[in-house]
């Protein structure tokens, strides 16, 4: 494969798999060498094992997140919690640091990868201890045609509560500075019952009350 060839099927990819090039089985061999020698020239830069992306002067989308390779390190993976939370924009700060679960019961670990300038971080969790409900697949627009498996808003916010001992006492929810306007209190409150757990029905009747005391004050 020449260079130019590369370039046609992955400038508009933010990362890639050799396998996504769909090469066949008698090139394999030569395209790895290739790879190497496009490595030690600065056109391609290997983000983790098996995983690249062009450099940035030769990529035509921005440079990959964690968004973009959480579910390539570890297929299956979900992302949940604060950074779901970070993406639907109902906590006021930017998360960095991507949160994924795993599809099924395996080994817990924070894995870095390389990105220009730096590193990146993922931290892969086990999954909750009940059933996996409230999740959606979101078009990823730095991967065109491809999108990755998310909490939806309020499981992400389940996610959250299921960490912290106190997520029931509304000091706490307000300490977290959620944006209740995007909040739909009963979906939550339905989805807290089926974990079976009382501290996070307790949890979406405290966010409740405060979606109703916030649309209270906005009508004043």
């Amino acid at each position: 494969m020449k260079f130019e060839q590369l370039l046609a099927q992955t400038q508009q990819l933010s990362c890639w798999r050799p396998k996504d090039l769909c090469l066949p089985a008698s090139q394999i061999h030569n395209f790895r060498i290739q790879l190497c020698r496009w490595i030690k020239s600065n056109k391609v830069m290997q983000i983790k094992r098996g995983l690249y992306t062009l450099t940035d002067i030769y990529r035509k989308t921005p440079p990959p997140g964690w968004r973009d390779v959480f579910d390539k390190i570890r297929p299956g993976a979900r992302v949940g919690g604060l950074a779901a939370l970070s993406y639907y924009g109902v906590v006021p700060e930017q998360v960095f640091q991507g949160v994924a679960y795993l599809p099924a019961k395996g080994r817990a670990e924070t894995i870095h990868f390389k990105i220009e300038g730096g590193t990146g971080q993922i931290q892969y969790k086990r999954p909750p201890p009940f059933p996996e409900f409230g999740c959606l697949y979101i078009n990823n627009p730095s991967q065109p045609g491809t999108a990755f498996l998310s909490a939806d808003l309020e499981r992400a916010l389940l996610d959250v509560a299921l960490e912290e001992k106190e997520c029931g006492n509304p000091q706490w929810i307000e300490s977290m500075r959620f944006h209740y306007e995007d909040i739909n209190a009963a979906k939550l409150i339905a989805y807290a019952r089926k974990t079976k757990r009382n501290r996070l029905v307790l949890f979406a009747q405290a966010v409740e009350n405060l979606c109703r005391e916030e649309r209270w004050e906005e009508l004043k």
